[in-house]
């Protein structure tokens, strides 16, 4: 494999780019408030609880609840951003599971 040399004085710059994006990724926040949550998703606080309370955010996958206080998972929602569902999924495994057992009654 041949380098050439104005390639090689790239690294430095390309090593930069690399150690600058580490520490943005390390410095990001997994945990987000409810305020902080409505503020990273561009809605109000008001609809973060309505979201809660219709079911479409999930306890145990999009938020949890400690002492009083609601935490969210900043990957989940992002997953949820991008129209993953974390019920539709379920579901899914729930129905399959029921047609299996279903099948082998019948057998």
């Amino acid at each position: 494999m041949n380098i050439s040399f104005e390639n090689l004085e790239k690294i430095n710059t390309i090593l930069e780019k690399i150690n600058t994006l580490e520490e943005k990724v390390s410095n990001e926040k997994k945990w987000l408030s409810v305020s902080e949550t409505a503020k990273y998703i561009s809605y109000s606080e008001e609809s973060i609880r309505k979201l809660i309370r219709s079911g479409e955010f999930v306890q145990g996958i999009h938020f949890h609840k400690k002492i009083k206080k609601l935490i969210f998972n900043r990957y989940e929602l992002d997953k949820w951003i991008e129209g993953e569902s974390p019920k539709t999924t379920t579901n899914l495994n729930i129905d399959e599971t029921i047609e299996e057992i279903i099948s082998s009654i019948r057998k």
